[in-house]
């Protein structure tokens, strides 16, 4: 039986999207408050989030750790060195969750009888990707003002927990790869499972914490980090769960050259696993691959 919960969020240059996130684990529903630690590395950040934290009124236990801008998994690592407890719960620092999310986390992971990693449902809130705060409307430097964002704008958060989950919900989109995950699961293709290791929305169980550890050689490019993990987890003989209870909203956001990233860093990924579908990966996120079948096909 485990006792509580470790969050770990690692954090670069978002204070405008984190200071969401940390509301949301403010309003947690817990049995008992010491049941949950926040973990918060920040990753080198120049524009304030030290400042959001001081001045944040937090209700549960957190600690704030800065490290010179390193890398998410560097970061992550920095976090799971740092947790007292031995469920781990790995969140973005640009989410939304519903008071129960913590709770169902711990919940699902007290039913496991083995090292066993959760993903939580991820819906998206892809309206607010234009902007750079998605409170004020500001938008991302190099993003010219449309006059179709002058109706998105309906969509902005407030200063309102629950007001924020209303918005969330009349706006929520599922990816196309979020869908495929769904497909996986749904269809039982065990073997591809690790998919769902995207680390905005998991939770881990662990045997060793040496399995744990993200590659921070990944760090050198952006985008596959968290599913190699779930590969090397896949290969140690973890079980995985996906959870439709254990959901939450991810605050969409511009992301600069995002399509030579990814596929750098699966070059990288293939380096060390020599894993063939590895290769189709990048076309299976970036939506040039659309259906399941096809990408398992000649594998």
């Amino acid at each position: 039986m485990y006792n509580g919960v470790s969050v770990i969020i690692p954090t670069y240059n978002k204070k405008e999207r984190l200071k969401y996130t940390l509301d949301s684990l403010n309003n947690q529903v817990l049995v008992d408050p010491t049941h949950i630690e926040i973990i918060i590395v920040d990753d080198g950040s120049s524009d304030g989030t030290q400042e959001l934290i001081n001045q944040f009124n937090f209700k549960y236990p957190v600690k704030y750790i800065y490290q010179i801008n390193t890398g998410r998994s560097s970061a992550r690592n920095v976090g799971i060195r740092n947790a007292e407890f031995s469920v781990l719960l790995f969140c973005d620092d640009d989410m939304l969750m519903p008071g129960n999310f913590v709770a169902n986390h711990l919940s699902i992971q007290n039913t496991c009888r083995k090292p066993t990693l959760v993903h939580g449902e991820i819906y998206n809130l892809s309206l607010l990707k234009f902007f750079q705060d998605p409170g004020t409307g500001y938008l991302f430097d190099k993003l010219i003002t449309h006059s179709n964002l002058e109706k998105v704008k309906e969509y902005l958060l407030v200063n309102n927990y629950e007001e924020n989950l209303r918005i969330a919900v009349t706006q929520k989109k599922t990816t196309l790869f979020e869908k495929q995950i769904q497909e996986i699961f749904n269809k039982c293709l065990s073997s591809l499972y690790w998919l769902c290791c995207t680390g905005g929305n998991i939770s881990c169980s662990y045997g060793s914490l040496d399995d744990l550890y993200f590659d921070e050689d990944l760090d050198k490019c952006w985008g596959c980090e968290d599913l190699e993990l779930g590969y090397r987890l896949h290969l140690a003989n973890y079980d995985f769960i996906y959870s439709h209870d254990a959901f939450s909203f991810h605050i969409d956001h511009y992301r600069k050259n995002y399509k030579d990233n990814l596929e750098k860093a699966f070059e990288m990924f293939y380096s060390k696993h020599k894993l063939e579908l590895v290769k189709k990966l990048p076309k299976l996120l970036l939506g040039e691959i659309r259906e399941i079948d096809e990408f398992i096909e000649h594998l």
